[in-house]
């Protein structure tokens, strides 16, 4: 394993009973990655995802950072799940949600070079800093009921920096965003990326996002059909049948979001 590996996965099995969720699945992600996972639904991505945090048991190895698996770790990983919902009436605001999970954090511990955060800010610019890495920092005193679902995913987002993580896990948080929207949140996660040392690995139901912004491409279908770049994914005419024919889309549908 090579010393710049951030997340390397051995041998995954995760079985639900008698069904088989994740099969023999292989593969590492080196610092700097945005890995693109695509398969249809049921395909495991979200069960995998969920391994490598420690929230389903599984047969195999995961290494972070070079570490098998203890939770500690997880201190330096962010997860965005998929679309959170909130009652309009919920009372918290954008700053309240974020600020959530700063008395869960050691903030010294998690001074880096180059982070959005750091143990000599408050905890109010710790929150200022996240929100307008993500671009709504003017939205922080609205309540998060009331917030778009483009909106809401960059709270979400907002709450990972919180953190700052080594490494991004993002489980398909653009379903149901319009054009607008889902540019945005591309261009805020690539410049956090760029900006901060964060490597991203991000599941996506859409091939134009993943031939966009991915420099590497995991697809499954309970087992690993593809590991490696882009480029060779998609000259591969077998796997794009593939994917065609299991309901992975070239283009989005819109909706008003």
């Amino acid at each position: 394993m090579q010393l710049d590996t951030v997340l390397s996965v051995r041998d995954l099995w995760i079985n639900y009973g008698e069904k088989i969720a994740v099969e023999d699945i292989s593969y590492d992600v080196q610092k700097g990655d945005l890995v693109g996972v695509v398969g249809p639904n049921g395909a495991g991505k979200s069960s995998m995802f969920k391994a490598i945090l420690g929230l389903l048991p599984y047969r195999g190895t995961v290494k972070l950072f070079g570490h098998k698996f203890h939770r500690e770790l997880l201190r330096s990983v962010g997860y965005v799940p998929q679309k959170i919902l909130f009652e309009p009436m919920f009372p918290a605001t954008v700053f309240d949600v974020v600020s959530m999970v700063l008395s869960r954090a050691n903030s010294t511990h998690h001074d880096r070079k180059n982070g959005i955060v750091n143990s000599h800010m408050s905890d109010y610019e710790k929150v200022e800093s996240c929100l307008k890495a993500t671009r709504i920092w003017h939205l922080h005193n609205r309540r998060i009921g009331t917030l778009s679902g483009g909106e809401l995913q960059r709270v979400l987002i907002s709450q990972s920096l919180a953190n700052n993580p080594l490494l991004l896990i993002m489980d398909e948080p653009v379903v149901g965003l319009d054009t607008r929207s889902r540019k945005l949140f591309f261009s805020i996660i690539q410049k956090a990326s760029e900006d901060h040392n964060i490597t991203i690995v991000i599941s996506l139901h859409h091939l134009d996002a993943v031939k966009e912004y991915s420099n590497k491409v995991i697809c499954m279908n309970r087992s690993l059909t593809f590991y490696g770049k882009t480029s060779d994914f998609f000259a591969n005419e077998t796997l794009m049948g593939l994917c065609a024919d299991n309901g992975i889309l070239a283009h989005p549908h819109e909706h008003s979001h």
